[in-house]
């Protein structure tokens, strides 16, 4: 909490005892309270907006996994997303009052200021409760921003898009492509969590055994399935039919003994490196690219999979991975490029 407190001051050197209340208080409780009428709190965001200039999205950490997302003037579809994350923070998460009481003391310690230290103990006599700027810091700063869990905040550009799509299309088919390493199935995971529709990985369509002959795997991007892909989870999905397929077990090297049955949902996020196959790359909507610095994607891969099978990506599923992105030209084919380098979503130009 200190170091969160530390940059906010500087950042916003007017900040009075209220206004670090406040901060202590989002970071511990994230949206401050339940939302009891969505339209309501829909309708606010909108007209919040209404009397501010056009400016970008603006992310702020405040720690705990929280940041503030500040905004200006906002369309319809940008007001909608804002809520959308706004109100699935407020319903996912909760608070603790005994820790942000300790974060309050903290920071009354650190501060070592009198008049700070007597405005947080005569907040603490009242209760807790959500508390607003001082006029002050709304002087000196104007802020207009919407509480949301970091991660989310940071994916906005993706979800604007994929709400934007899903006005025009009723069915959405989502690619998340990629080098190894570099967040496909966290990202797909993470938009998934909002969306609550489906996720195919294209793990579960590694070349079988007999698949892997010398000739195939010196063709660009034939390091996967894709045929049986296309044929049970992307033409099923464009009829708007549910899905049966039967996924490889990388454990025993060949396909496992049971078939998954996913119902038919109107948003489905395909994941994985080749998921942006020549074959399968019309079918998509939206393709997103995830990209990762060699050493960054190194240290992650020894991290989650271990020496043995590190050596093994180094020398033989990265090789093939990056000669199917330069020989089609994967990159430039993609409608988003982000990183994941910083432990949560850049959007790259």
């Amino acid at each position: 909490m200190i170091d969160t407190l530390k940059e906010h001051l500087q950042r916003y050197p007017q900040m009075q005892g209220q206004d670090i209340i406040k901060l202590c208080f989002q970071n511990e409780f994230g949206c401050e309270h339940m939302l009891h009428n969505q339209k309501k709190s829909l309708q606010r965001i909108i007209d919040e907006s209404q009397s501010l200039s056009k400016q970008a999205i603006r992310v702020e950490l405040i720690g705990n996994g929280f940041a503030r997302l500040y905004f200006g003037h906002l369309t319809t579809d940008e007001a909608y997303t804002l809520h959308q994350l706004f109100a699935w923070t407020a319903r996912t998460y909760q608070g603790n009052t005994d820790t942000f009481i300790h974060k309050l003391e903290e920071c009354q310690q650190w501060l070592n200021d009198k008049v700070i230290h007597q405005e947080i103990d005569q907040y603490l006599k009242n209760g807790i409760y959500p508390i607003s700027h001082s006029p002050r810091y709304h002087e000196e700063y104007d802020p207009h921003y919407r509480v949301i869990r970091a991660d989310l905040a940071f994916c906005f550009p993706l979800f604007l898009k994929i709400n934007q799509l899903h006005a025009e299309k009723e069915t959405l088919l989502i690619a998340i492509d990629g080098k190894c390493g570099s967040g496909k199935t966290t990202l797909a995971g993470l938009l998934n969590e909002v969306y609550q529709g489906n996720v195919f990985h294209m793990d579960d369509f590694f070349l079988q055994p007999h698949q892997r002959s010398s000739k195939r795997l010196e063709t660009p991007g034939e390091n996967v399935d894709h045929e049986r892909f296309l044929k049970e989870v992307m033409k099923p999905l464009s009829q708007q039919q549910d899905i049966l397929y039967q996924p490889f077990d990388c454990s025993i090297m060949q396909l496992s003994d049971h078939k998954e049955t996913v119902p038919f949902h109107a948003i489905n996020f395909i994941e994985g490196t080749y998921s942006l196959h020549p074959d399968l790359i019309d079918y998509y909507d939206l393709k997103i690219i995830t990209t990762i610095d060699d050493e960054t994607q190194m240290e992650r891969i020894l991290k989650r999979n271990g020496p043995d099978l590190a050596k093994k990506f180094k020398e033989i599923w990265i090789p093939l991975e990056n000669n199917y992105f330069k020989q089609l030209d994967i990159f430039s084919k993609a409608d988003i490029r982000c990183s994941t380098k910083n432990n949560h979503v850049d959007i790259l130009p």
